[in-house]
């Protein structure tokens, strides 16, 4: 954009010569939609016509008096201007004709495939020139020329010239009070005033004119570039003559080029105002149209006036600042950083599509296309800008992040500088679950560990984490990232004669699954678990290929169902009785299959089946066993039944059965835990139960004499599942990073957590 010099010394003929905003205003007039009027006239050709300085007149539009217009522009078709050509226009004011002035073809592109590029096909193949304001005018004279020394062409064709009249409203010269969020930045940085387009008078209905989907804006991701222009006009404007100019450019981009809406996001006066622009909210990343090729995920403001020689106002800078400060912190983006933008590609930037591009966050228009804009002047500026916008702003994050990993959740954040920060962990009811504080000077970098305020994993669920941080007087805006952590639970094991293990396992809500682990057998079956079912089912395996699920419905009773031959799982076939937890079973010689699980009364009820479709009565096996924890049992290789199962005390008791003695005693066996149990033989004497301690780790004990509970490690959210192959225990947990983890006991002792992927 390069200014139009005889225009601003014409503009100054009419313009008051007070150019300071008015102190008051007679009265509040409310502004309304004002419609804009087009005027388009086509330029003849003419024969070559040497003029004075050496250049040859090629066409021409007499002049004329028309309708009263204030902006104007042109185009015509595309790539016909030849270089030593220039379109030039005069008009008249009040009885005076300005001198001749060239018109500029624009620097400003909506992206390829964007909806304003689709808009501007519909209009044909045409270059355009920039709008210019020129004041209340009723005369034009415009032609075509060839500069003094160029190679003589044939005259640019379809040339046409447009006029734009922005229509009047009482409300321009007084605007009532501007949109306000807060006010200084004492805590988040607070929005500047910013005058809406209704406001300025925007005719809402002109947005729709083009099709192709305008009504409706386009949003990128984020903001992560704001790049400042100049509209390249005259600098002697009123401020009563804004909203007019607002207008003029609206109208001009929309009806001469065909794009959806005003290409600007923002536009900024020299009385140190602020406007909003394109449609689609000011604290949106809406998609403009101003920096061809790097539209998405940007922003841009451009100062109302000519910014090449001279400097832009201390109103006008400060009005920059207050803009970019609030823009940016919203988008934790770093006033004196960089930020790397891919370009659309386009015939106004270098950069071809999908270039990867590295912009200062802060830039002009020249850093991304072939442009002056927004003139030396203002370019100049920048730097100070930058660092203007960073004091503004003072405590603020720098592209925060959140991360998942086997520890927890991560997040790590830059800082403008040092804060006091604190996260809060806010549960899927709304309550918070967790608070994390601290302190940082150019980072942040802190991990949630998936646990409350009292140590506890959380349960599965989305998870709110908000991070909040505070330097000396100045709060930076609070970054929100939200966690789902589905929670794979691991609902039971099974050892399988074929060496393998099933395990059941569940996500989040979602139906239950069978892992074959350590085989060549299809990896993973799904349960489709009946309409009201409750609590985690259990597995366990007869022969190969084969296996057995146990659930229970809302009512409590027992639901069974065996894996079919293809590999699904048919119908549930319900039993008689109720319980009330989860159900246990184990598989002995023979392929009995033994089923455990606490009754009505608390004490814990036991049925077998020796072939598929026959089962036993109830057996009351007694013990007063806790509500919510599941019993586990495990045959041992010498053919004794051993159950355990959590006492209404929390402690863990176990019970045994052989054919030889029947029921021994029940035992209490120490320590705590309020989830279920699991228990393994490893031998015909060994039997191995395993818990989860009140901390999250996993504890096991032998139950031979003179043994006592040891922690195996292993942060979890549930209880662990146990079975037992050619001698070697395996646990399975469901890992706070919501993946199921094994560790497996050989002769050389426990080999260490690793997951189940």
């Amino acid at each position: 954009m390069r200014r139009l010099a005889s225009f601003s010394v014409m503009l100054s003929l009419f313009t008051p010569a007070l150019v300071g905003l008015p102190v008051s205003a007679p009265q509040l007039l409310r502004p309304h939609p004002v419609a804009a009027h087009t005027q388009q006239l086509r330029l003849g050709t003419a024969p070559p016509v040497r003029l004075a300085d050496g250049g040859q007149l090629l066409a021409d539009l007499p002049a004329r008096a028309v309708a009263g217009f204030s902006t104007l522009g042109g185009s015509w078709d595309r790539g016909s201007l030849a270089p030593g050509q220039a379109i030039e226009v005069r008009t008249r004011s009040r009885g005076t004709w300005s001198g001749w002035t060239p018109l500029e073809a624009t620097d400003m592109s909506p992206d390829d495939g964007s909806t304003d590029a689709r808009a501007a096909a519909t209009h044909g193949r045409r270059d355009v020139a920039e709008p210019v304001y020129v004041g209340p005018s009723d005369g034009v004279q415009a032609r075509v020329r060839s500069l003094p020394g160029a190679r003589l062409a044939a005259s640019p064709a379809g040339v046409e010239l447009v006029l734009v009249d922005p229509g009047a409203s009482a409300a321009d010269s007084a605007p009532q009070g501007a949109v306000v969020a807060g006010a200084a930045a004492v805590a988040a940085t607070a929005q500047p005033a910013v005058y809406t387009r209704a406001q300025w008078g925007a005719d809402e209905s002109l947005r729709s004119r083009n099709g192709v989907g305008c009504q409706t804006p386009s949003y990128g991701a984020n903001v992560k570039v704001g790049f400042v222009h100049h509209t390249d006009s005259p600098n002697g404007y009123a401020a009563g003559d804004v909203p007019s100019i607002l207008r003029g450019i609206y109208a001009y981009h929309v009806i001469n080029n065909g794009w959806c809406d005003i290409g600007y996001n923002f536009l900024i006066d020299r009385f140190g105002r602020v406007w909003e622009g394109r449609y689609g909210g000011i604290d949106r990343p809406v998609i403009g149209a101003h920096t061809g090729g790097f539209n998405t995920d940007s922003f841009a403001a451009s100062l109302i006036g000519t910014y090449t020689s001279l400097t832009p106002g201390t109103a006008t800078l400060d009005a920059v600042r207050r803009l970019y400060a609030w823009k940016l912190s919203r988008n934790y983006a770093n006033p004196l950083g960089l930020a790397t933008l891919t370009s659309a590609g386009g015939s106004y930037t270098p950069y071809a599509a999908g270039v990867r591009h590295t912009f200062n966050v802060i830039s002009g228009h020249r850093d991304a296309g072939y442009t002056t804009c927004p003139g030396d002047a203002a370019y100049a500026q920048l730097p100070g800008i930058r660092t203007a916008v960073k004091n503004t702003i003072a405590a603020g994050f720098v592209l925060p992040r959140l991360f998942s990993g086997a520890a927890g959740a991560r997040v790590l954040s830059g800082l403008l500088v040092p804060v006091s920060w604190t996260l809060t962990v806010t549960g899927p009811s709304g309550s918070v679950v967790r608070r994390l504080t601290g302190a940082a000077t150019s980072a942040v970098d802190l991990t949630w560990d998936w646990h409350d305020a009292l140590g506890a994993p959380v349960p599965a669920g989305t998870y709110t984490l908000t991070l909040t941080g505070v330097h000396g007087s100045y709060t930076a805006v609070p970054w929100v990232g939200r966690l789902a952590v589905p929670g794979v639970t691991v609902l039971g094991a099974s050892a399988r004669p074929d060496d393998g293990t099933y395990l059941a396992q569940r996500l989040g809500s979602g139906p239950v699954s069978l892992r074959a682990i350590e085989d060549g057998l299809p990896t993973t079956a799904a349960v489709s678990l009946p309409p009201g079912s409750v609590g985690a089912p259990a597995v366990a395996a007869r022969a190969v290929g084969s296996a057995t699920v146990v659930s229970r419905d809302a009512a409590g009773s027992v639901l069974v169902t065996e894996r079919a031959a293809d590999g699904s799982f048919p119908a549930w076939t319900p039993l008689a009785g109720s319980i009330t937890s989860r159900p246990a079973v184990a598989v002995g010689t023979g392929g009995r299959l033994d089923v455990v699980a606490r009754g009505p009364a608390g004490s814990l009820l036991q049925r077998w089946s020796t072939q598929p479709g026959t089962w036993s009565s109830w057996v009351d096996l007694g013990g007063g066993l806790a509500g919510s924890a599941g019993p586990a049992l495990a045959w041992t290789p010498g053919g004794q039944l051993v159950i355990a199962a959590v006492r209404s005390d929390h402690h863990i008791e176990t019970r045994s059965w052989s054919p030889a003695t029947g029921w021994a005693a029940w035992v209490d066996r120490g320590g705590l835990t309020s989830d279920d149990v699991a228990v393994a033989a490893t031998s015909a004497t060994e039997v191995l139960v395993a818990v989860r301690g009140t901390t999250g780790l996993t504890y096991v004990r032998s139950l031979g004499v003179g043994s006592s509970w040891g922690s195996v490690g292993g942060a979890t959210y549930a209880g662990p599942a146990a079975d037992v192959s050619a001698g070697s225990a395996r646990l399975f947990v469901s890992g706070l990073n919501a993946v199921p983890y094994q560790n497996t006991r050989t002769a050389s002792g426990w080999g260490g957590w690793r997951p189940v992927t």
